[in-house]
């Protein structure tokens, strides 16, 4: 029993520590960057949305931690450069790029129509 515990335990912990690609790129991203730094440090996006000068570019992968736990970031884009960010998490059962979140524009840094 106390095998399993601590084997558990590890695996937590692990998981914990492995935090998800997406996340750990988005680390370095700043606003003020390019689209082409952007890029360079996150890749293309997996799903790119417009509205007038503003982009909203999202990325996500996923963690199996005993279940699969989606992590997703948001990078907004005015004019050609980040202007924000936001993360967000889900854990229903399937691809993350199938449970992207509908844009909300009245978060979006910078409006612009």
């Amino acid at each position: 029993m106390r095998y399993m515990v601590i084997v558990a335990l590890m695996l937590i912990l692990q998981a914990c520590a492995s935090q998800s690609e997406v996340v750990r790129k988005s680390a370095t991203v700043r606003p003020g960057m390019s689209v082409a730094e952007l890029r360079q440090v996150m890749g293309d996006p997996q799903n790119l949305q417009f509205r007038g000068k503003n982009e909203a570019w999202q990325y996500c992968s996923t963690n199996y931690i005993g279940f699969e736990d989606d992590h997703y970031v948001l990078i907004w884009v005015f004019d050609g450069v980040v202007s924000g960010m936001q993360t967000y998490r889900n854990s229903k059962f399937g691809n993350c790029e199938s449970f992207f979140r509908a844009v909300n524009w009245e978060e979006a840094p910078n409006i612009s129509n």
